[in-house]
């Protein structure tokens, strides 16, 4: 049984996402029998991501066995044979107890006499009844634990120690207060996607202050201004959803007004048009998009005494971390483009852009660079800080927008003026103009190779393209795969196969 259920659970074990119902039907049973206090709850499609993968693909965990590919057939096309609720979502939570990942999936059952008599037909398990339920025994030595009662059997893996003692508890101890009254969770499991991930924002930051590994992070949280009030009465929703070619992901919250009113303020929705007049399309990888209101922001970080932050990295340019913010828009978009001749510190060819609220001010910061080793230039368009050599880049100004380039021929070619025919065309600049972070890779190696990715070359070769973006509280991931005939999901495991 493991085999066939490793391949479905193989994205659990990376920690990145778990499955849900696609008919978004709540089970009320199932959820029951979850504690109010679990920190992570999702809920498993087992059955609608099973019709979706291919049969040959499936196969392959059966590893030629007879009865272990029949028993996948038997899950894929008609569960209900051996006993499961037909078309019901399987529940699921991820327990911590002493630092141990603990997981526990619980899978609705119809007519458990059938599942009873299909193990008992199989070769490998056995059956040994307790108190209130039956423990699945094998042959062979097992890293995870069954249980099944009249209504649910209960998958549990992770911490090997403790796996019959949870079954024990599940079975024997029903929890006072459960997730079924959650409605932040049921409002999220109620709707329509392949996946489903409900996490409680306090419990996860409570788990992080247990955790050694976690310290550096949660001191940086509170120079942030995010401590545990600021993350109680949170919960993050994260749903995905698997097609031909592509994994689709959207993530969605239940905030509380000490958080909106922490970071509401700080972003805006866009950057709106005039930053397209200087993206050329030619060798374009893919852009990052920043939108933000400027003096939101200086408010923001000089009540948390962070402005010094921006001043040390100013250092040599006679400009104040005050001035630039008071200066600035807010809005920043970073390009990347395929052109390996042009590296700074190993970083992509690449263009910097920076808006600030007029032509004045952005001719005040230039000014103030001009006494402070920059040869600043002046013709009829533009307005050039020529090679700062100390840096290795090139800086130009447009009216109220300020270029930064580390490839000479970007620097020129926007210098020079772009046509119409030149820029990135209006569909696809639309991906970086959505909300106040949005990101648009359709190279991905680039980035790769810029943050050592494991498995760079491969990646690079499956993934077609990557886009994000962030509206109010909701953001949305998309990945498109090269391979548009198979399954995202399936692409996903070959990958990490």
């Amino acid at each position: 049984m493991k085999q066939q259920l490793s391949l479905i659970f193989l994205a659990f074990t990376l920690g990145i996402f778990v499955i849900s119902c696609g008919d978004g039907k709540l089970q009320q049973d199932s959820l029951a029998r979850i504690s109010a206090s679990e920190k992570v709850v999702f809920s498993l499609n087992w059955q609608g991501l099973m019709s979706k993968l291919d049969e040959d693909f499936l196969m392959k965990a059966g590893k030629g066995k007879s009865k272990t590919e029949a028993f996948i057939k038997k899950l894929k096309t008609k569960p209900e044979s051996i006993g499961f609720a037909k078309g019901q979502p399987a529940y699921g939570y991820i327990s911590l107890p002493e630092g141990q990942q603990l997981w526990t999936l619980i899978i609705p059952l119809a007519k458990v006499e059938k599942l009873k008599a299909y193990i008992e037909d199989s070769d490998r398990f056995s059956l040994k009844k307790k108190e209130a339920y039956h423990l699945l025994e094998s042959s062979e030595p097992l890293n995870y634990a069954v249980g099944f009662d009249e209504d649910h059997l209960v998958l549990s893996w992770g911490a090997v120690s403790k796996l019959n003692a949870h079954l024990k508890q599940f079975f024997e101890q029903k929890p006072a207060s459960s997730m079924a009254d959650n409605a932040s969770l049921k409002k999220l499991f109620s709707k329509g996607d392949d996946v489903k991930v409900w996490l409680s924002s306090k419990g996860v930051y409570e788990s992080w202050e247990d955790s050694p590994s976690m310290q550096d992070d949660l001191m940086i949280l509170g120079l942030l201004g995010v401590t545990a009030e600021e993350f109680a009465d949170n919960s993050l929703g994260i749903s995905l959803n698997f097609d031909q070619g592509k994994l689709a992901a959207q993530l969605g919250g239940d905030y509380s007004e000490k958080l909106e009113q922490l970071f509401g303020p700080v972003f805006n929705e866009g950057i709106g048009e005039g930053f397209r007049n200087f993206i050329p399309a030619k060798d374009y990888a893919g852009g990052i998009a920043l939108s933000t209101d400027s003096e939101q922001l200086s408010e923001y970080l000089a009540a948390r005494e962070l402005r010094p932050l921006i001043d040390e990295f100013l250092v040599g340019t006679s400009i104040s971390g005050a001035n630039l913010l008071e200066a600035m828009t807010g809005n920043v978009a970073w390009l990347s483009y395929e052109i390996d001749e042009a590296f700074v510190d190993k970083l992509p060819s690449s263009l910097l852009i920076i808006e600030f609220k007029d032509k004045a001010h952005l001719d005040k910061l230039v000014d103030q660079l001009a006494t402070n080793n920059f040869s600043v230039e002046r013709d009829q368009h533009f307005i050039k800080a020529q090679y700062s050599w100390f840096l290795d880049v090139m800086l130009i100004q447009h009216d109220n927008y300020l270029i930064i380039t580390n490839y000479f021929f970007l620097g020129t070619a926007i210098n020079e003026g772009l046509a119409k025919s030149e820029l990135l065309p209006k569909k696809q600049y639309e991906k970086l103009n959505q909300g106040a972070l949005a990101l648009d890779v359709v190279n991905v190696k680039p980035y790769m190779d810029m943050f050592k990715a494991n498995n760079s070359s491969a990646l690079s070769k499956a993934i077609e393209r990557i886009s994000f973006s962030a509206q109010g509280r909701q953001m949305e991931l998309l990945l498109l795969a090269k391979d548009k005939k198979t399954n995202g999901l399936e692409q996903l495991i070959n990958q990490v196969n």
